[in-house]
């Protein structure tokens, strides 16, 4: 049974609709049918992560908001030889929509919880007993170098065209 705190959890992940249009019964029925597969205490982010999704489905497919018939339009001019041709879909993107997208894309971040798109971009670099074992083989070239050359087989006393005040060693 979901209690008070997840539904509290569940309506804020949504950006707070109203009562009205998000009832409760309706969050606690998508966070039991998601803690039914993830019972796990350690697994209920993803159980409201789920039930999060669920929900802004719920508030999409019910947007009072959302046009019943076609607003497009479709104009054309002709001055001369030129025709000029507009055309509109009158598309509505709901609010909710936008927020859905946000979730999917990995824009939005439920906090405290892992990124359960993987979009995120690992920036660091190599540990240094990786570089030293690379560069004991004397088979390996670094791909660093200045113009192929391996930065153990430059010549001394050479300026860098790049950087004038850097010499290589």
């Amino acid at each position: 049974m979901a209690s008070l705190e997840q539904i509290a959890k569940v309506r804020s992940y949504c950006f707070n609709p109203p009562e009205e249009l998000l009832p409760d019964t309706v969050i606690a029925a998508n966070i039991d049918k998601w803690l039914a597969i993830y019972p796990d205490p350690k697994q209920e982010g993803i159980a409201l992560y789920n039930a999060t999704i669920d929900c802004l489905y719920y508030l999409i497919y019910t947007d009072p908001n959302q046009p019943t018939g076609s607003s497009g339009y479709k104009r054309t001019e002709k001055v001369g030889q030129v025709q000029v041709s507009v055309e509109s879909t009158g598309e509505y993107i709901s609010k909710w929509q936008k927020i859905l997208q946000g979730y999917l894309n990995g824009d939005i971040k439920i906090p405290g919880q892992p990124n359960n798109i993987g979009k995120s971009v690992i920036i660091g670099g190599v540990d240094r007993a990786e570089i030293n074992r690379v560069n004991s083989d004397r088979n390996n070239v670094n791909g660093l170098g200045c113009f192929g050359v391996d930065r153990d087989r430059r010549p001394v006393g050479v300026f860098d065209p790049f950087n004038p005040y850097r010499r290589y060693r």
